[in-house]
């Protein structure tokens, strides 16, 4: 991996050199061979998920998440699997923000940070250590994405239409 002391699956080995890691490679991605790469070394402790269908399963089953910003944050905030979140992109920082000020993940910092990697040992070490901490990003996430949002909306422009 060309990145390899600097990407968050190397790290979660020095945190953890025993844990199993889920890591889901989504439709869109086309060319997953550099993750190949980054994980040959952990075979026996790495199991790739090509667009899985379960990713709601995957979750649940998770103890923790490691993720970017988009909106896979709504889905691990709805099965309330507490996650760090580093920005990828631009357009993340809004909503890595707002979940961070929820409370129900930990916003790391972008992808560009020169002290991302060590902030990320850190948290994943604390996060680690604190069971209560992750049970309340687990709850937190529950109350924020409760699967009524579209309802709420919907009877809030009723009430500005004067409904």
């Amino acid at each position: 991996c060309s990145y390899h002391h600097h990407h968050p699956q190397s790290r979660v080995r020095e945190v953890l050199p025993s844990v199993v890691l889920d890591v889901v490679i989504g439709p869109l991605f086309t060319d997953p061979k550099e993750i190949k790469a980054c994980v040959a070394q952990y075979s026996s402790q790495v199991v790739l998920h090509y667009a899985p269908e379960n990713m709601r399963e995957l979750m649940l089953r998770c103890d923790m998440a490691i993720c970017a910003g988009g909106q896979t944050t709504n889905e691990l905030a709805a099965t309330g699997t507490p996650a760090l979140a580093i920005g990828v992109a631009q357009n993340q920082q809004v909503n890595l923000r707002g979940f961070a000020e929820a409370g129900s993940l930990v916003y790391v910092g972008d992808i560009g940070d020169a002290e991302l990697p060590q902030r990320f040992t850190d948290l994943l070490a604390q996060m680690i250590q604190d069971g209560k901490w992750r049970r309340q990003l687990s709850v937190n996430g529950y109350a924020l994405v409760d699967g009524t949002g579209a309802r709420r909306v919907a009877l809030e422009v009723l009430n500005l239409c004067g409904v």
